[in-house]
C-alpha cells in the first residue's frame, strides 16, 4: 500500500536460521508490504578530524572512527500481516505451546450439507519476549521438539536462532534494502486520529539499489485497518481473574494509550571490529512502560490504585470484523500484560473545565502466577505476551 506518494516498506526474517554470521550472507527477498506511514533508516559514518597546535585553522583529513545503520519506522496497526514485525520486536514465537501447534488453528465448523464451503480455519498466533534476544540456542520450553517432521521441529537444542531480518523500502525507482536488522524497540500509540506502531531499527548494511527486491512496487499489503473505536482497555486488580466486560474494570472510553518496549539493544565497535558493525547485544533488560488516559472521572477507584501501588492485569483488545468463511470468527488484536504496577496518576482540569484521569504504568514478569486465569497460555512468565486472531496461518519463524 502506497504511503505518501510512491514509498512502500516490507521486512522478511532471514533464512538462515541457524548462521552465525553477522551480517547474512546476503539480503532476503520481502513478499509482503509493511502499511508505511514514514521511514528514517540511514546508514552514518562518524569521522573524527584531528586538530593540532600547527594546524589548528585546517583540520587534518578526517578519519572513520565508527559505521552505523539505524533508524525508525513507523507503520498503521493493521489486523493482518504484523506477525512478522511484532515478532522480531519481542523475539520469540513457540512452535508448541502445551503440546498444540502455532499459530494455532481455531474450531472449524463442520461442512454444511447446503450453502458456501466454509474457508480456512482462523488461526491464533502468540507472540512473546525473548528475554535475550540475540543469536541463542533452542531451550526446552521454547515449544520446539527435536527430531526430524512430522514428529519433530527439525530443531536441536543448541542449535542458533536468528532474530534478525531484511527491510526494503521503496523510494522513488528504486529499492533501497537494510540486511541483518534488529528492533532495538518499538512502540505502540493509540488515539483519536490513529493506531500505531513505530520501531527503532538497527542494520548492518544499506543497499541503495537493490537488485534482491527490486520487484517490491508490484507487492500488496492488507487493508483491515485498525481504528480507535475498535479498542478497549480493561485493568483488574490481582489477583481477580481479567474479565474484560466487568462494568467496573473495564475502561472502554480511553483517550489514549502509549507504551513502549525496549530491548536495550547496543551495537558495540571493539578492537577486534574496528570500524565495521558488530551484531547488537543486550546491553540491559527489556523493559515496557506506558501511559494512558480516561476522559471522566466517576470514582476514585483509579487513582487510589495508583496511591496504593496496586498491582494488576491489563489487556488492550483490538475487535475487528468477520474473518471471511468462518461463520463470525473475527479478527482479534491483543495486547496482554500480566502484571502491571500504577506508577504515576493525576487527575487534571482540562480546557473548558473537563475532568480527564491520567496514569504511567510499568510492566513486570509474571513471577507469582504463570498464564493468570483469563490469560492465554505462553511458553514463559513474561511481561507481555501479544495475540493475533486471523487467516494468516505463516509462522514468522519458521515460513
Amino acid at each position: 500500500m502506497p504511503a505518501g506518494f510512491t514509498g512502500k516498506a516490507g521486512i522478511v526474517r532471514e533464512a538462515d536460521l541457524f548462521s552465525r554470521l553477522w551480517p547474512s550472507v546476503s539480503a532476503e527477498a520481502v513478499t509482503q508490504l509493511l502499511p508505511l506511514l514514514s521511514e528514517t533508516v540511514n546508514a552514518v559514518n562518524d569521522q573524527e578530524s584531528i586538530v593540532t597546535k600547527d594546524g589548528s585553522s585546517i583540520p587534518t583529513s578526517p578519519k572513520l572512527i565508527r559505521k552505523s545503520v539505524d533508524g525508525e519506522i513507523r507503520v498503521d496497526l493493521h489486523y493482518q500481516g504484523l506477525e512478522q514485525f511484532f515478532t522480531m520486536a519481542l523475539g520469540h514465537m513457540a512452535n508448541r505451546i502445551l503440546g498444540v501447534l502455532q499459530p494455532e488453528e481455531l474450531f472449524q465448523p463442520e461442512i454444511p450439507e447446503e450453502g458456501p464451503f466454509p474457508g480456512p480455519p482462523p488461526y491464533r498466533h502468540i507472540i512473546e519476549i525473548d528475554h535475550t534476544l540475540k543469536q541463542d540456542g533452542w531451550r526446552a520450553n521454547d515449544g520446539f521438539l527435536a527430531g526430524d517432521p512430522p514428529t519433530g521441529d527439525g530443531l536441536l537444542a543448541g542449535q542458533i536462532k536468528l532474530r534478525r531480518f531484511t527491510f526494503a523500502v521503496l523510494k522513488g525507482g528504486t529499492v533501497w534494502d537494510t540486511k541483518s536488522c534488529m528492533i532495538n524497540s518499538m512502540n505502540f500509540e493509540m488515539n483519536g486520529n490513529s493506531v500505531t506502531a513505530s520501531a527503532n531499527i538497527i542494520g548492518y548494511e544499506q543497499d541503495f539499489d537493490s537488485t534482491v527486491n527490486a520487484g517490491i512496487s508490484s507487492l500488496v499489503c492488507d487493508e483491515l485497518k485498525i481504528v480507535f473505536n475498535q479498542g478497549v482497555l480493561a485493568f483488574v486488580p490481582l489477583p481477580n481473574v481479567l474479565g474484560i466486560d466487568t462494568e467496573l474494570d473495564s475502561v472502554g472510553d480511553i483517550v489514549s494509550l502509549n507504551f513502549s518496549v525496549n530491548n536495550n539493544l547496543i551495537a558495540m565497535t571493539t578492537k577486534d571490529t574496528g570500524t565495521s558493525i558488530d551484531e547488537p547485544q543486550k546491553a540491559g533488560v527489556t523493559t515496557i512502560e506506558g501511559t494512558f488516559s480516561l476522559p471522566r472521572f466517576n470514582n476514585l477507584d483509579m487513582i487510589t490504585r495508583n496511591r496504593d501501588s496496586v498491582r494488576g492485569k491489563m489487556v488492550m483488545e483490538f475487535l475487528g470484523p468477520p474473518i471471511p468463511l468462518t461463520n463470525n470468527f473475527e479478527y482479534v488484536l491483543r495486547f496482554w500484560f500480566p502484571n502491571v504496577t500504577l506508577t504515576g496518576g493525576e487527575v487534571s482540569l482540562q480546557d473548558g473545565g473537563q475532568i480527564q484521569q491520567n496514569f504511567a504504568f510499568t510492566a513486570h514478569n509474571d513471577e507469582d502466577n504463570l498464564d493468570p486465569p483469563g490469560f492465554p497460555t505462553t511458553t514463559r512468565q513474561n511481561s507481555l505476551a501479544i495475540e493475533i486472531i486471523g487467516n494468516e496461518p505463516l509462522h514468522p519463524l519458521l515460513d
